[in-house]
């Protein structure tokens, strides 16, 4: 007469069906860590797959010899290295924030770029892991653009883009601007003053009251 044994896992070991060890379990690798220094990464990295390969990729912001910084994509191989950043745009600035703005299935770029004035601009993805010529967004000229933010705030489907910045009254500020779903935006379309020299750094997206609606967290430095 043949029986069915049962195997069960019980406290690290295993067990027949009358509680008898059998087997003691393998204990798991220990976790190791390995590091490696960009050198040429040097502000905020943003991830996303630019070239469509399947691997993620970073888009930063470098310094040049002379200084200038420089809004640059470096192609991921897939191991946790990098190909060398590729500079995207001729322009001093550096990448905010990521999404496909025009619904081509292409990550494009939010960037605070100076092209004659800081502002912000749309940079749209050609899927390889290059960009288009920027858009200027809006008609606002801000002197100092600290972070960004995406979401679709208005419920059209469409992705609107937050950045948040430093007036010309030192002001701090956070601006929303609606997007059209094809690479353009509204001139502000909302707009939150977080107080004089509150100095906003950083910001978030998160449904933080349960309600459906995408909610936004600002850190102010010094308000």
């Amino acid at each position: 007469m043949k029986r069915l044994i049962l195997f069960l896992l019980a406290g690290g070991w295993l067990a027949s069906s009358d509680g008898s060890p059998l087997l003691a379990q393998a204990s798991p690798p220990a976790p190791s860590v390995s590091v490696r220094r960009l050198n040429a990464f040097t502000f905020k990295m943003l991830p996303g797959d630019f070239n469509g390969d399947g691997i993620v990729d970073l888009a930063t912001d470098a310094l040049r010899p002379n200084g200038s910084e420089r809004p640059v994509v470096a192609l991921g191989r897939g191991d946790g290295t990098f190909g060398a950043p590729v500079e995207i745009a001729d322009a001093f600035g550096a990448p905010l924030t990521v999404g496909d703005f025009n619904k081509d299935g292409r990550l494009d770029l939010i960037a605070s770029l100076e092209l004659g004035a800081s502002s912000v601009w749309f940079l749209p993805g050609n899927g390889n892991g290059t960009f288009g010529t920027p858009v200027q967004i809006g008609g606002a000229t801000e002197p100092t653009l600290k972070f960004a933010f995406t979401a679709d705030f208005d419920g059209d489907g469409n992705l609107d883009v937050g950045v948040g910045m430093i007036g010309d009254t030192d002001q701090g500020l956070v601006l929303i601007y609606s997007g059209h779903g094809d690479g353009t935006f509204s001139d502000i379309a909302g707009r939150l003053a977080t107080g004089v020299d509150s100095t906003p750094n950083g910001g978030v997206v998160a449904d933080l009251n349960r309600d459906g609606r995408p909610d936004v967290a600002v850190a102010n430095t010094f308000a």
